[in-house]
């Protein structure tokens, strides 16, 4: 039986950590006679309960990373700050004291920690790369200078990418780094029946909205929707449909200030990160992904498994939708994203009948990509 690893800093709610849970759920399930899993997060998160109780999971301390409450928040910036200080090799040395055991397979499933964590193993190293480096690299802090990055990164055996665009952006940031032949994309696998359960329980929204999922942070584009919102209900073009945020992140103060500013308090509704978006998503209008940045978005599969309509700027979306078949793909401006809203709301049946065809694609590819990552597994 093969032991394998999978690294993470903490299972917040975002969109990879929400595929790394159904990933691991599903191999324990499927694959308990072949692979024996452990996970292992700098601490807690909002996802930990969803992973299935005969998993392993080790934790640096037991505080979840989300907590803004003072004396946690201190302690956590604190770890965190001396991982990022410290080079590979130590911090190696530092956590092997916590984790004790050997592992055939180690996966650092998201940039930054987890690679510096995982590059220093002995064994088969596999590093997976969610998002385009070229254009956001929001974990090079976990680095002192770039050739540490590029020699960190250099160090793992298989690297996997959910979108020939994140792949792409890899090779731009590094340049000729010399792990180029062992580069491969693989697209994020759903646990599609979850989703669809999940997606069954009530809500308490008794109003028509729009609704997008994600980190409250600026790729994600919400500054440019709230004020997009705001310039259409000004010119009276949307009028009984509220725009719902589901996520959390460091530009929430900031977000929710822009909406009051703009009195946009009881029109743009925020709700925290939770184990459960997929009961919102299938109720809304229509989703929309307004990212500047995107790698490969789970939650635009997750809104075609739902059957609700989607709206994406040109980032890693646009594959997912085919440019355009499987529902709206605008240019990555605020101008286009306007006319874009429009033009779901007005059209939403035709965007319901390419949300269709879409639901059907998810099906198709998801058992493929099941099947390959066994094999990179096997291999």
């Amino acid at each position: 039986m093969k032991k394998i690893l999978f690294v993470v800093p903490y299972l917040g709610g975002g969109g990879a950590e929400r595929v790394l849970v159904d990933l691991i759920n599903l191999i324990n399930k499927d694959y308990h006679f072949k692979y024996s899993i452990t996970l292992f997060t700098i601490g807690s998160g909002v996802l930990d309960d969803q992973v299935d109780g005969t998993i392993k999971h080790i934790k640096l301390i037991n505080t979840d990373l989300s907590n803004k409450k003072f004396f946690p928040k201190i302690k956590i910036k604190l770890i965190t700050g001396v991982l990022k200080l410290i080079s590979p090799q130590s911090m190696r040395r530092f956590l092997n004291i916590i984790l004790k055991e050997t592992f055939d397979i180690e996966i650092a499933f998201l940039e930054g920690f987890p690679i510096k964590f995982v590059s220093q193993s002995s064994r088969q190293k596999i590093g997976w790369i969610h998002t385009d480096l070229s254009k956001f690299n929001y974990c090079k802090s976990y680095f002192r200078n770039k050739e540490e990055e590029i020699n960190t990164y250099s160090e793992i055996d298989k690297t996997i990418f959910v979108s020939d665009l994140s792949r792409e952006g890899y090779k731009e940031y590094f340049n000729n780094i010399n792990n180029e032949k062992n580069l491969h994309v693989i697209r994020n696998a759903l646990n599609i029946d979850r989703v669809i359960e999940l997606s069954r329980e009530g809500i308490d929204l008794d109003f028509k909205y729009i609704c997008s999922v994600g980190r409250l942070s600026y790729e994600k584009g919400y500054d440019r929707l709230i004020k997009i919102y705001y310039e259409l209900r000004n010119e009276k073009k949307i009028t009984d449909i509220k725009l719902v945020l589901i996520g959390s992140g460091k530009l929430e103060i900031e977000l929710k200030e822009l909406a009051k500013s703009m009195n946009l308090e009881d029109h743009v509704i925020f709700i925290p990160f939770n184990t459960n978006p997929y009961k919102y998503i299938k109720k809304s209008e229509f989703f929309v992904s307004s990212s500047r940045v995107e790698g490969y978005p789970t939650v635009v599969l997750e809104a075609l498994i739902l059957d609700t309509p989607v709206l994406a700027t040109d980032t890693g979306a646009s594959v997912i939708l085919n440019n355009g078949e499987f529902g709206l793909v605008v240019q990555n401006n605020s101008d286009e994203l306007k006319k874009g809203i429009l033009e779901v709301i007005n059209n939403k049946a035709h965007y319901a009948n390419k949300t269709t065809n879409g639901r059907e694609m998810v099906y198709k590819i998801n058992h493929n990509v099941v099947n390959n990552i066994i094999e990179l597994l096997e291999n």
